[in-house]
């Protein structure tokens, strides 16, 4: 990610924009790096998850994060208050009005990650009153490659054998592996199209995008409302259902199949989620604060934002961030972010302690992996 929104000009300060998993690699670069950093850009930092912090980043000018996704005790940094989900581009979205009749299934869309609740969902389906008038869903998993996605797939995919014949039948089960590419726009546009209600129910997230393309898709959401996180921010009362256990799963999928007709339309909050909305909002708050002058406005109007903040657009070279996304994750990684952003040679000695501090990770990873397996047999034997 390591987003920059403005580039510095002149004696004006540029805006630099790092995602919550880079904080951690960020804040371990040498003081005197981060103050040449410092003079040149403001730093946010981007929440595309739900955190709590006891106290700020000392090094950070300000927050992008929506209502309910930072959970911070004390706090002098403004908070500009959008998400990942912010800024699509609306104009992408549109009901097709000949899928209105045939628009009576369910979609569920997660990595294989715990808290992803994808096995209450199996359970939900094994509710006996399914096995004569089984639930249209599609299941969509994207299974991670470590321990803790491979496992719950494992576990998922068991389950799926032991649903009843009816309701397997019913089911279309779709797995898109760690090296595969993701399912095309226009298939996931075509699942939409057929479908009535997207079913979101983890235990945490920032905002699910899913949810907010569902919504302009003209789908009701399921929702969870222990759910940590923004992604129930602009969820409508009478038209989607947030439930207070997951134990009520069964009984809104029901509620859903058993209404009469259905009204498909685009959500009434889609200002919420539209890119040009959340920019003029965005230019607002930078004017307010004073991080930016009017005359960097059309500077900031010319920038496609969309997936800018969640690290998908792979705007910086592959030896700087991670393959899948554009986050700088890794110590070595960030130095030589330092280097990009300033064109300064770190230290060799510097060098030397990060490389030893990126081996000490990779010591990590039985210790991670031991987390991973552990959280799976919690949630799936104990429904932790």
């Amino acid at each position: 990610m390591a987003y920059i929104l403005l580039e510095p000009q002149g004696d004006c300060k540029g805006i630099l924009v790092l995602k919550h998993l880079e904080v951690d690699y960020f804040s371990k670069l040498p003081e005197s790096y981060i103050d040449v950093i410092a003079g040149a850009y403001y730093i946010a930092v981007y929440f595309g998850y739900y955190s709590k912090l006891q106290c700020d980043i000392p090094w950070s000018d300000f927050y992008i994060a929506d209502n309910n996704v930072l959970d911070i005790e004390y706090s002098s940094r403004p908070i500009l208050r959008l998400n990942g989900f912010s800024f699509i581009d609306t104009s992408d979205f549109s009901v097709d009005s000949s899928f209105i009749d045939s628009r009576d299934g369910f979609v569920f869309i997660g990595s294989s990650q715990v808290r992803k609740n994808t096995m209450h969902l199996l359970n939900a389906l094994s509710d006996p009153r399914f096995i004569y008038n089984p639930p249209q869903v599609v299941i969509i998993n994207l299974v991670t490659r470590n321990v803790e996605g491979r496992l719950y797939t494992y576990f998922v995919r068991k389950k799926l054998k032991s649903l009843h014949d009816r309701v397997r039948g019913a089911l279309t089960y779709l797995e898109v592996g760690p090296h595969q590419d993701k399912l095309p726009k226009y298939v996931l546009g075509s699942i939409f199209s057929r479908s009535r209600c997207l079913i979101c129910i983890s235990s945490a997230e920032g905002a699910a995008r899913v949810v907010a393309e569902a919504a302009l898709g003209g789908l009701r959401v399921i929702s969870y409302g222990g759910m940590k996180g923004g992604t129930n921010n602009y969820l409508m009362d009478g038209r989607d259902i947030v439930l207070d256990h997951l134990d009520g799963l069964p009984n809104a999928i029901l509620a859903v199949m058993d209404e009469s007709s259905y009204k498909c339309e685009v959500t009434p909050n889609w200002r919420s989620y539209d890119q040009e909305s959340s920019r003029t909002k965005m230019a607002a708050f930078l004017v307010s604060h004073g991080f930016i002058s009017n005359s960097d406005l059309e500077s900031l109007q010319s920038l496609k934002l969309y997936n800018a903040f969640s690290g998908h657009q792979n705007k910086l070279p592959p030896m700087l961030s991670s393959e899948s996304s554009d986050e700088v994750l890794g110590y070595r990684k960030m130095l030589r972010f330092y280097t990009h952003l300033t064109g300064i040679k770190p230290d060799s000695h510097v060098e030397m302690i990060s490389w030893i501090k990126d081996s000490l990770l990779v010591v990590r990873r039985p210790y991670v992996a031991f987390k991973g397996a552990v959280k799976v047999i919690l949630a799936v034997f104990f429904k932790r």
